[in-house]
Parts: structure tokens; sequence; C-alpha cells
């Protein structure tokens, strides 16, 4: 919420003065409403995640896991898709998956040049 709202860059133009003028819309970035959401990894944490999410009305919450529990997934109203397809479709990416050494790195250049310019 806070990445969709800009409010790291409002404060950080606050405090530097680069929002001078009275424009009272200038740092309101994209809210959730009916964007697409992808989550990596699909546990505990990703459950509470989605569960928090939905009130938002995300377009479509998608996720991507070593070991898909697509009976969760069902519950959930979300849908599996291979990795790259979450970087290229989603607005938002949430990292809920395990820090191991298999998927350190997972996040780097390549997948940057990946993700959706949004």
């Amino acid at each position: 919420l806070t990445t969709a709202r800009r409010i790291p860059e409002g404060i950080h133009q606050a405090k530097t003065g680069g929002w001078g003028t009275w424009s009272p819309f200038y740092m309101c970035g994209d809210g959730l409403r009916e964007s697409t959401i992808g989550i990596v990894g699909l546990g505990r944490v990703a459950t509470s995640v989605v569960r928090k999410l939905k009130p938002f009305l995300p377009e479509r919450i998608i996720f991507t896991d070593v070991k898909p529990d697509l009976h969760r997934a069902e519950e959930l109203g979300i849908h599996y898709v291979s990795f790259d397809h979450l970087l290229q479709e989603s607005d938002f990416v949430i990292l809920t998956c395990a820090a191991t050494k298999e998927n350190r790195g997972m996040m780097n250049k390549e997948a940057f040049a990946k993700m959706k310019k949004t």
C-alpha cells in the first residue's frame, strides 16, 4: 500500500522542498483497485496477504510457487502462473517466499527487465 500510494516519494519530496506548489494530487499513486497483483510464494504469509488485499478490489491476484497448492489457490480465488508471466503481468509484485539460498537473487537485473512498466 505504501508503494501504491507513493508515500516514501512524497515524504522525500516534502523534506527536500520538491513539493513546492499547491498540487494536492501531485504524489498520489495508483491504488490497488483494478490492478494485477503478483505474489511469489503461497504459504501462510501469502494467504494472509491475499485475504487482506481482497477488500481493495484488485482486478486479479496471481501467484507463483515452486510447489503450487492449487487447492489453496482455488479457495482464495487466485491463479497460478509461471514466475516470468507473473513479472510480465503484475502491477505490484509481493515476495512472501522464504529467504533461502535457492531463491537468493531471484529478483535480479533480468527479473526487473521482465517486469511490467507500471
